[in-house]
Parts: structure tokens; sequence; C-alpha cells
């Protein structure tokens, strides 16, 4: 005799179709939800560099008006020029940094589009084996509804 909705005791069969799916679905939920909150601290990395960089052109920026403004000496003017390179330098620094992050940016993305991707089908498979299970009782419900009326 196969098993089927009804004669196994009640909900196990239902049980047994659907908690495999329950605790891949959790595994799953876990793995976005760990691939969100990376997404997360590569966002605000990007973030730091990006405002880091804000304050180095706004620094920049503020010394070249200072030194406009002010009668300057032959030697305020050369640590001006070494501060401009110096800032040059940091801002390559900090577009470096930015380009390496956008890339690890993409990659995360498209983890998490994965990721995402795998729980919506464990959830149309979870769905699906319930629709199956629903449909096996339907039909042992109907074969007993049917051998009870031919019994009369």
């Amino acid at each position: 005799m196969r098993a089927t909705p009804f004669t196994l005791a009640p909900g196990a069969w239902l049980s047994a179709t659907i908690r495999p799916f329950s605790a891949a679905l959790q595994l799953r939920r876990r793995r976005v939800e760990a691939e969100e909150e990376q997404l997360r601290r590569i966002v605000t990395a990007l973030e730091a560099v990006a405002a880091a960089a804000r304050q180095l052109t706004i620094e920049l920026r503020s010394s070249e008006d200072d030194a406009g403004v002010s009668l300057t000496t032959a030697v305020e003017l050369q640590a001006l020029d070494r501060f401009r390179a110096a800032a040059a330098r940091r801002l390559r620094e900090y577009e470096a940094q930015s380009e390496t992050i956008r890339r690890d940016l993409a990659k995360q993305q498209q983890r998490l589009i994965a990721a995402r991707r795998d729980e919506e089908l464990l959830l149309k498979l979870k769905a699906k084996a319930r629709a199956q299970w629903q449909l096996a009782a339907d039909r042992e419900l109907q074969d007993i509804a049917d051998e009870a009326y031919l019994s009369q």
C-alpha cells in the first residue's frame, strides 16, 4: 500500500513533504540576509571613501582660498604646493579605492540576486509540493467518499 495523506498519521505526510523545504528555506533566508549585510558594508565603505575625498577637496579649496586672500611668502607657497601634490596623490588613491569597492559592490549585488533567486525557487518548489499534497489528499478523500457511497 502506498503512503497517502490519509494512510499515515494525521499531518505526517504533509510534514514529511513540506518540512525539508522549510529547513532549506530558512537556510536560504539566512543567506539572503548575510548577502544583504555584506552589501550594506560595501556601500558604507564606498560612502566613507567618497566622504574622505570630499573632505580633502574642501580642505584643498580652503587652503587655496586662504593663500589667495592673504599675503603669502615663498615658504608658504611652497608648503601650499606640497599640500596640493599630496592632496592630488590622496585623491588618486581614493579614486582607486572607489573603483575597487565599486567592483566589489557589483559582485556582491550579483551574489545577492543569486541568493534571492534561490530563495524564490525554493518557495515555488514548496508551493508546488503543497499543491501536490493537496491534490493527493483531495483524491484520497474522494476515493473514501466514493467507497462510502458505494458501500451503502
